[in-house]
């Protein structure tokens, strides 16, 4: 296939194009041995890859924020991060570990209140918080390990409030916090010497699992400075978790990602747009004589990859390896002319987001999640919608006897529920991310012919996608919009409450809509042996693909919040079809690495998986849309 570049604009500086092909061309420093005649040798990652990780893998999503990361961020790497155990999630402000008695959303809101007044969290709430542990920070063989070597691989109107102008002393301070413009990241290079703050950290070694096999080429491994060795960094996607490390004042080499995610790293961090470059979707783009990289469509969020290195050896032979940063995957990836299998052979290293590695994890394609909110908000404010508190507490009283007849179209509408009465009165909230969950709000707006109204940095963001469709539905008037954006750690429904008085009269109740997987982690041993399943039966279309939808416990009649099983992370079930619909050497999972149990864990299931395919031969799962198993 040809190998292309894009235009001038978007390629590294001469010098760094020059650099790179010198490196490959050459002898490179006494630990890289890549050129254009390299020898096959023996890959040694097969020699003892548990130890290898042992030693290496250690950046788990459980350390103190950092300066430059937004509280908001925070807040969304909570609601992303994986517990380090079945029962636990961190605070990401003081570090407090939750298990399933403590209240996290309280807990984290009271830690940005106490930030927002001292500029500290709240360290007396934490230790006195119910079913909460203070985490400790272990320094790992991994942060003394040095970087692998690399060897030749063998297989709205002015007189109604909007969202950043809410600051009234009745509003919750969290709110404020969260909701405000906190501008662009702080320069804290991890390789410069930090200030006095006490989040900040020394230095670390980047670890094993961010390497590309073989090549001096790293993913979403900014946190660590300058990589001795490394001569291109990669960002799969533009989440503070993947990002962080990047600053004004970044040098260390050119940074590789899409168009999309490249507009937001120029924009919100104010990178040298000299470092930034700008690669071309689904073709094949040259880093040096020997190493070609592909960008596939990683559907997670806007700007999101999956990277395809190939690598060029001198008998003729080609490594290949996938790194998929965070993805949704779908048969469409599986189907893609450049990773279509047998046309392209075997995948030598797939580098797998295992965010849900767990059969606890089996929630429902986007698609069915999506249509299932679009239709409970269509009976919502066509008023069809009568399941509320009246209409429970009806159903009560019926069954001790009591009269409790009272003509349908009076139920809930007479205390004002969501649901009920004129669809112009009732405001549809979704929560989202700086960027994410696009569909859902898109989706949503649609169905419900409405406008969308965000705050001014959320429209930033989203006008930055360069997605017309998108963009015609945006509006800066708060009234004239029926659905409305919010920060999902905020999707509680004091502060939506607080939230739907500013439009009071305009809106009378509120249907707040929280997109996460992590809500829907199902116990029920069937679900849970998913794990220990073949690899057939994990893979089987589940029986019934119907998405029920129901109201979370409030206490406020206008405030009713469903969470919805959307995520844009891949299944329990969309992992095995992937893994299933591929022929891969070897699967390096790059999330919940953190502890020995959970790569363990991992493990057993990933090899399972592979010995199966050994076995039965590997054939791509069925599916019923290019879109979702």
């Amino acid at each position: 296939m040809k190998r292309k570049r894009p235009g001038n604009d978007d390629r590294p500086t001469e010098s760094n194009t020059r650099s790179l092909d010198h490196y490959f061309a050459n002898s490179a420093p006494s630990t890289v041995k890549v050129s254009d005649t390299a020898t096959t040798a023996t890959d040694s990652f097969d020699n003892d890859l548990e130890r290898a990780i042992q030693q290496s893998l250690q950046e788990i999503n459980t350390t103190h924020i950092e300066t430059a990361e937004t509280t908001s961020e925070a807040v969304e790497r909570l609601d992303r991060q994986e517990p380090l155990s079945n029962s636990l999630k961190q605070c990401p402000i003081c570090d407090v570990l939750l298990d399933q008695t403590a209240d996290a959303n309280s807990h984290i809101n009271s830690c940005l209140d106490s930030f927002e007044r001292t500029g500290c969290p709240n360290k007396e709430n934490a230790s006195i918080e119910a079913g909460a542990i203070k985490a400790t920070t272990k320094t790992t063989q991994a942060e003394n390990e040095s970087e692998p070597s690399f060897s030749s691989s063998s297989s709205t109107t002015n007189s109604v409030p909007k969202l950043e102008a809410l600051h009234e002393p009745k509003r919750a301070p969290a709110l404020d916090l969260l909701q405000r413009d906190t501008g662009k990241g702080k320069d804290i290079d991890s390789d410069q010497k930090p200030d006095s703050s006490p989040s900040m950290r020394p230095k670390r070694k980047c670890p094993f699992y961010k390497w590309i096999q073989g090549i001096p080429f790293v993913v979403d491994a900014f946190s660590f400075g300058k990589i001795e060795n490394c001569q291109g960094y990669f960002l799969s996607h533009y989440h503070s978790d993947h990002y962080y490390g990047l600053s004004p004042s970044w040098s260390h080499g050119p940074i590789y990602c899409s168009k999309i995610t490249a507009n937001f790293v120029r924009q919100e961090l104010n990178v040298d747009s000299n470092y930034v470059v700008t690669l071309p979707m689904d073709q094949e783009y040259a880093l040096s004589s020997t190493v070609n990289v592909s960008l596939i469509d990683a559907n997670h969020c806007p700007g999101s990859v999956l990277f395809l290195f190939k690598v060029y050896r001198a008998d003729g032979t080609v490594a290949r390896h996938l790194h998929t940063g965070d993805f949704r995957a779908n048969p469409r990836m599986c189907l893609h002319p450049l990773l279509r299998q047998p046309e392209n052979g075997v995948l030598d290293t797939l580098y797998l987001d295992t965010t849900y590695l767990n059969g606890q994890y089996s929630f429902p394609a986007q698609e069915e999640a999506i249509n299932a909110a679009c239709d409970l908000a269509e009976r919502c404010a066509s008023g069809e919608q009568k399941e509320s508190k009246r209409g429970l507490l009806q159903g009560w009283l019926s069954k001790l006897g009591a009269d409790a007849s009272m003509p349908s179209d009076t139920v809930g509408s007479s205390m004002g529920f969501p649901g009920t009465g004129p669809a112009s009165k009732v405001l549809f909230i979704v929560g989202t991310y700086s960027i994410g969950k696009e569909r859902m709000f898109y989706n949503l707006a649609k169905r419900l012919n409405s406008k969308v109204y965000a705050s001014p940095r959320k429209l930033r963001f989203i006008t930055s996608q360069e997605n017309k469709e998108l963009d015609s539905l945006l509006t800066d008037d708060p009234l004239k919009a029926q659905v409305h954006l919010f920060p999902m750690g905020q999707i509680q429904e004091e502060r939506l409450s607080l939230y739907l008085k500013t439009y009071h009269p305009h809106f009378t109740s509120a249907v707040a809509f929280r997109p996460t997987g992590w809500t829907f982690k199902k116990s029920s041993p069937a679900i849970a042996a998913l794990s220990d399943a073949p690899l057939a039966q994990v893979t089987a279309p589940p029986a019934d693909r119907s998405v029920v939808l129901k109201p979370m416990k409030t206490t406020i009649d206008t405030i009713q919040i469903y969470g919805i099983p959307y995520s844009e992370h891949s299944s329990f079930r969309e992992l095995a079809s992937f893994v299933g619909s591929l022929e891969i050497r070897r699967i390096i999972p790059t999330v919940n690495v953190g502890s020995e149990d959970s790569r363990r864990k991992m493990n057993t299931i990933l090899d399972r998986w592979q010995n199966e395919k050994k076995k039965k031969g590997t054939k791509l799962v069925p599916y019923p849309t290019e879109e979702h198993w």
